[in-house]
């Protein structure tokens, strides 16, 4: 049956039992081909398979609709409400749909590519495989969905909130992610690759096994998040936030972190080697087993940091603080210690090492 016929079948029944209803009057106008639906009532109603494509549907209400497989390609819906809608499978590719309510809807495997979605609301939403490619979703809110497997490659997402969202396997392939929350998101195996990384702020959030190869990461808060097994290695992350975070076998080789905060974070295996953490704050945290040869530490303060077992051969220790500090089975052949800070209980030690320690500050 043709999507006329069924319109009209459904617009026939409706008015055989319960008369002409203003919601009946905007199905009337839709069966009769308008594309001018504003402010249309269609709660509750069936457009599965529908085409709807180009349609002006705007301070719409199709709450708890069936949309699946619709196609809403182009269609303006800007401000209408989606809430609790099922739009599985949806085609919504080129829609503009600022500001729109899609709170609670069920999305999953829908394609949204190109949509303009600008402070949309999507709050605890199933958009599990949607595709939202090339998508303008600046200021759209995202809390506590399930966004597993989304594609947002090429996505304007400045401004966007994901707290507390499911984005397991997501990507983010040249996405723009500028001024993001991301505290409290599940983000595992994540791809970010060449993506722009400005002011997000992922504190609490679950990173592990996500991939960032050529992006760009600046002014991003990482405090106590979980960044195990994540490629870092050559990247300039200037002045980064990582308090608390877990950062067990992490790849910094060769990375920018100049004064970066790592206080109180685990740093067991991290992978440091002739990374520049000049001037950062490694407080209280642990690196059993880390490794930071030919690392430039200088200025770092290590103060109470546990670095058992830890090869520091060949780095700059010049004033870095090392008072308080677990070095027990460090590795320092080679290492700088001009001004460094360390406890005099391990003087015999690093004389057995041959390291060259006139200059070291001994502290009692």
């Amino acid at each position: 049956m043709s999507v006329k016929n069924k319109l009209f079948c459904m617009i026939t029944i409706t008015f055989m039992i319960y008369g002409c209803s203003s919601a009946d009057k905007d199905m009337k106008k839709l069966q009769e081909g308008s594309k001018s639906l504003s402010g249309s009532d269609f709660q509750k109603r069936d457009f599965s398979g529908f085409d709807l494509s180009n349609v002006v549907m705007e301070r719409a209400n199709l709450n708890e609709a069936l949309l699946k497989k619709t196609n809403l390609s182009k269609a303006s819906i800007n401000k209408s409400s989606f809430r609790a809608a099922n739009l599985e499978s949806a085609n919504l590719t080129g829609a503009i749909c600022e500001e729109t309510d899609f709170r609670d809807a069920k999305c999953a495997g829908a394609d949204l590519s190109a949509v303009k979605m600008a402070n949309a609301d999507l709050r605890n939403a199933d958009l599990r495989n949607v595709t939202f490619r090339g998508a303008d979703l600046r200021g759209a809110r995202f809390y506590g969905s399930d966004l597993t497997g989304a594609d947002f490659t090429r996505a304007d997402l400045k401004g966007a909130d994901f707290i507390r969202a499911t984005l397991k396997k997501a990507k983010f392939e040249e996405a723009r992610l500028i001024d993001v929350d991301m505290s409290g998101a599940f983000i595992i195996d994540a791809d970010f690759n060449n993506a722009e990384i400005n002011g997000v702020n992922f504190f609490g959030a679950d990173l592990r096994d996500s991939r960032l190869k050529n992006a760009t990461i600046s002014n991003t808060k990482f405090y106590f998040s979980r960044l195990t097994r994540v490629d870092l290695g050559g990247k300039k992350i200037p002045q980064a936030r990582m308090n608390g975070a877990n950062l067990s076998g992490v790849n910094f080789v060769n990375a920018s972190l100049s004064n970066a905060e790592m206080n109180g974070a685990e740093m067991s295996m991290v992978k440091l080697r002739g990374a520049d953490l000049s001037g950062a704050k490694i407080i209280g945290s642990r690196l059993e087993d880390a490794d930071l040869s030919n690392a430039n530490l200088s200025g770092v303060d290590f103060s109470g940091a546990d670095l058992t077992n830890c090869d520091l051969r060949g780095a700059n220790l010049s004033g870095a603080d090392l008072s308080s500090t677990n070095l027990r089975q460090a590795r320092l052949y080679g290492a700088v210690l001009d001004g460094t800070k360390i406890d005099a209980k391990y003087r015999d030690f690093i004389v057995s090492q041959g390291v060259k320690n006139d200059r070291v500050i001994w502290v009692r």
